[in-house]
């Protein structure tokens, strides 16, 4: 090894030490996550990608299906997990997603819907569509959706392919009131 290498890897190695020693006394003792309960779903198709619980009880599931898009969905079950509606589905149109980003859900129990195509799709607790709005910045592309109900925003998070490399441009946050 030459010397240039040996004293940049002995510098790594201290900043490393000095970091994981300051963790360990920055960081609270490890406890461990008890299981309160497993749910078994009664699942019409694959797997849950994101769960949000519903103001009402039970639980929303979004569910991507990233080689079979048409597949994917949003489906309502309730506290025991057993299934109970879909909410919107697969398509162009209103009421539709086309590559499933993100949702979440309102204290009212509306439902917030990100997709890839730049708009918001909101369903009431029952699965009615209330309405759907594009994104004011063309290209944005949604990765989450959260929503701040006591100071009255929603903010989502994704990219703006606007630059050559389309990881440098996915640091971006809307926030919208």
């Amino acid at each position: 090894m030459r010397t240039g290498t040996v004293r940049r890897s002995v510098t790594l190695i201290g900043v490393l030490c000095l970091l994981l020693g300051f963790m360990h006394r920055a960081w609270p003792e490890t406890s461990i996550l008890t299981v309160h309960r497993i749910l078994s779903l009664a699942k019409p198709s694959s797997s849950p990608d994101q769960i949000v619980p519903l103001p009402a009880g039970g639980f929303l599931v979004m569910d991507i299906e990233l080689l079979e898009q048409h597949k994917q969905s949003l489906e309502v079950f309730d506290s025991s997990g057993r299934f109970v509606r879909k909410i919107g589905k697969y398509g162009p149109g209103p009421g539709s997603y086309q590559a499933l980003k993100s949702v979440a859900v309102a204290r009212d129990g509306t439902i917030w819907v990100a997709d890839l195509l730049g708009r918001l799709s909101f369903f009431d607790p029952q699965g009615r569509l209330l309405g759907t709005k594009l994104l004011q910045s063309p290209g944005f592309q949604v990765e989450g959706v959260v929503l701040d109900e006591a100071r009255g925003f929603a903010y989502l998070s994704g990219c703006l392919p606007t630059k050559i490399y389309l990881d440098r441009g996915c640091r971006t946050i809307h926030q919208y009131a």
